[in-house]
């Protein structure tokens, strides 16, 4: 759905724009960076475990305030869908009916008046019955403000930032001594092609001896790092990251050098092996202005080819930004509306 508010501050030039939702613009459909934020189950509990995660290993004191340990989270696929046509809510929103009194009931219309009973089994219709109930427990128990977590979940966070805590690799770029600190979820904020850009680096490592700054930022992946990074463009990230700490400094270190960003990476099945990746300046390069790169094979095939495409950076997509916030059109993409709408197959 888009959202009309960001919108709105595109076309005042006052929204903040960050790395995360300028990516989107790598794909088809421009019209993406403007909707409402929303993700998968499965990608929100990952993006989750990794919040966790992090704020457990370095800002333990702010857990209870930031998540709340239950033990019904909210239903998924089917069920939810019940929810949200018979209730007329969204799943995370309390039930628009009183249901203190006889819920039981209500779970039980609930069911009959979309599914029907007679086109389920007494078995299924129990463990529906069974996941509305739990819903309905987890929605009394929600509190705003506070994040909720199944405990498995939570259990997960626990794993993985033992395993932060415990490397020999990844303990000592945290440490807090006289010559060493840290700087925890630095906010930033910088313009840039007269766009105002900002975000979140989840750390400032300060070597004082040294007098060096370094972003590190804290991934957690259940696949490999490599196609990670590749899949979701970690290189653009650092890139940007990098960028905005050149122009963004803290003051009372001004005067030290920037090291280039590392990633601290976690897989969700092996929390007691985290990995340290260190970027190169090909890696800062390529995620600020792109490149042109040849691919060596072709799909399907072990035949060696020379097929030249572009990878973009951070700064060919706020390029495509500024477009579309000029002309404030997002229904397709920059060459397309440049060639009035002329789609062409190029296939090789």
């Amino acid at each position: 759905m888009i959202d009309q508010e960001i919108r709105n501050q595109i076309l005042s030039n006052n929204f903040v724009v960050h790395q995360s939702r300028l990516k989107t613009l790598l794909g088809p459909y421009p019209f993406k960076f403007l909707e409402e934020k929303t993700e998968e189950l499965h990608e929100k509990q990952h993006f989750t475990l990794g919040k966790l995660a992090e704020t457990l290993f370095l800002e333990p004191e702010k857990v209870d305030r930031m998540f709340e340990k239950i033990s019904s989270m909210p239903p998924e696929g089917m069920v939810a869908d019940i929810i949200r046509e018979t209730f007329q809510t969204d799943t995370e929103n309390t039930f628009h009916i009183e249901m203190e009194e006889n819920e039981d009931a209500w779970v039980l219309m609930g069911i009959g008046a979309n599914l029907g009973k007679g086109r389920w089994s007494d078995e299924v219709m129990f463990k529906k019955f069974k996941a509305l109930q739990d819903y309905w427990s987890y929605l009394k128990t929600k509190e705003p403000g506070r994040e909720p977590v199944s405990l498995e979940l939570y259990q997960q966070g626990e794993a993985l930032a033992a395993g932060f805590a415990a490397s020999d690799q990844t303990a000592p770029l945290f440490a807090r001594t006289p010559n060493h600190d840290i700087l925890v979820q630095y906010y930033f904020e910088f313009t840039y092609m007269d766009t105002p850009c900002g975000g979140t680096i989840d750390v400032i490592e300060i070597d004082k001896t040294k007098k060096t700054l370094r972003v590190i930022d804290i991934k957690t992946t259940s696949r490999g790092w490599r196609s990670a990074a590749k899949a979701n463009r970690w290189d653009i990230q650092g890139a940007f990251y990098t960028h905005a700490l050149h122009e963004c400094t803290p003051m009372v270190y001004s005067d030290y050098e920037l090291l280039n960003p590392i990633y601290v990476v976690s897989h969700v099945n092996h929390p007691n092996n985290p990995r340290v990746i260190h970027f190169g300046e090909r890696d800062i390069l390529t995620g600020t202005l792109g490149a042109n790169v040849y691919r060596t094979t072709a799909y399907g095939s072990n035949m060696p080819v020379n097929l030249p495409y572009t990878i973009e950076g951070f700064h060919d997509l706020l390029e495509r930004y500024r477009f579309h916030q000029t002309v404030d059109n997002w229904d397709k993409k920059r060459e397309l509306f440049e060639d009035d709408y002329k789609e062409h197959l190029d296939l090789y």
